[in-house]
């Protein structure tokens, strides 16, 4: 399974067997991280604006949106 981000806030998700989704407006602009968590079923992504937000990958579902404030900065995460 893989994610890609576009500029205009929209994540496409693929995996190997050819199945593609959307999450439409999922942000509100520029998507600069995606991650997903290891064995967990969730896709976390932050934009440019530093929202962080959490997906349930099952159904697409936001389960967690938080702002991380203008002074910060997303470059990685970890999630033992």
């Amino acid at each position: 399974m893989f994610a890609i981000a576009t500029n205009n806030g929209v994540i496409k998700i693929f995996n190997l067997k050819g199945y593609e989704t959307e999450i439409l407006q999922a942000h509100d602009c520029q998507i600069t991280f995606l991650q997903f968590v290891p064995n967990g079923g969730i896709l976390m992504s932050v934009d440019s604006e530093s929202n962080l937000k959490m997906w349930h990958l099952t159904d697409l579902k936001l389960i967690a949106n938080v702002n991380c404030g203008q002074d910060c900065q997303v470059t990685s995460l970890y999630m033992p």
